[in-house]
């Protein structure tokens, strides 16, 4: 089984799947067990400020709790029988990534030890804190799953759209990703900008967006990021593309409609993903799309 919460926290991603001898993958279930309220509002708060270690402490085990009940919940609506299950991998609700400085660091709520406790079954946690440990930014971990997947497929791209998008450029079966990095926003800045000018979670569909009319020079600023500019391997921290950093740029001009912004901000989506991709996966013939389901 796999849990996922991811940088929109609007939900957790419950999946059981079957994976034979040779590596192939059965579905056996799926589920989403959107994250109310409350903890939303608290993980997006707590991703923009100073915390108290207490609030740090709570919220690590609420969550596990929260994943916890989703991989049951998954199990019993589906007829799976627990002992069956051989393991859960939990990825966790990323709070803080930073994979870059003198102690390179990533910080994911869920308690694993209460996943294992309250579900009885093995749980793997951590994985990005181990990557960064061993040398790599901890994020996109995808890449690795694409390939074992998808490897049989040649000059191809594959793109990923949550709350960051990234890339992965397959290699020859058999072999590690040739390459796999995170492009820059994908849902994570027009779902922050919703909520605060909808009152809703996201711009479902896309249609308040695409009433508005992209503002080139606010375009223009965005696009200035030095992370686009920055060699692979890349990671990025939802936080350094937040609502914080927009509205720093928004001062510079005179009122824009939050439509033209909403606008503006999937135009930056889109042309960091397209500068992305002509940079590093020039070579391939075709793109999988993976994600972005909101949009």
């Amino acid at each position: 089984m796999g849990l996922l919460s991811g940088t929109s926290a609007d939900a957790i991603d419950a999946v059981a799947v079957r994976i034979d001898g040779r590596g192939d993958l059965t579905d056996l279930a799926a589920l989403a067990v959107p994250l109310d309220a409350e903890i939303q509002d608290q993980i997006l708060t707590l991703q923009s400020r100073s915390i108290e270690l207490h609030e740090l402490g709570e919220l690590d085990k609420r969550l596990g709790e929260f994943f916890g009940n989703a991989a049951i919940r998954l199990l019993e609506e589906n007829g799976i029988d627990r002992g069956k299950v051989q393991a859960i991998g939990s990825h966790g609700q990323t709070l803080l990534h930073k994979p870059n400085g003198e102690f390179p660091f990533t910080i994911q709520l869920g308690d694993p030890n209460t996943i294992a406790e309250r579900t009885g079954v093995t749980t793997v946690a951590d994985f990005r804190s181990r990557d960064i440990s061993a040398g790599g930014q901890g994020a996109p971990l995808v890449p690795l799953f694409h390939q074992a997947w998808l490897g049989t497929m040649s000059d191809t791209a594959v793109l990923n759209m949550g709350g960051i998008a990234n890339i992965t450029v397959l290699a020859k079966e058999g072999a590690e990703p040739e390459l796999g990095f995170d492009t820059g926003p994908a849902n994570t800045l027009i779902d922050s900008w919703a909520r605060l000018h909808l009152n809703k979670e996201f711009d479902e569909g896309g249609n308040w967006a695409e009433e508005g009319t992209v503002h080139a020079e606010l375009l223009e600023t965005l696009l200035e990021h030095p992370y686009f500019e920055r060699l692979p391997q890349k990671s990025v921290d939802v936080s350094e593309f937040g609502l914080k950093w927009l509205e720093g740029h928004l001062a510079a001009f005179s009122e824009i409609p939050p439509r033209d912004v909403a606008a503006t901000i999937i135009e930056l989506s889109a042309k960091s993903i397209a500068l992305a991709m002509s940079r590093w996966a020039h070579n391939t013939k075709q793109v999988v799309q993976r994600g972005g389901s909101k949009w």
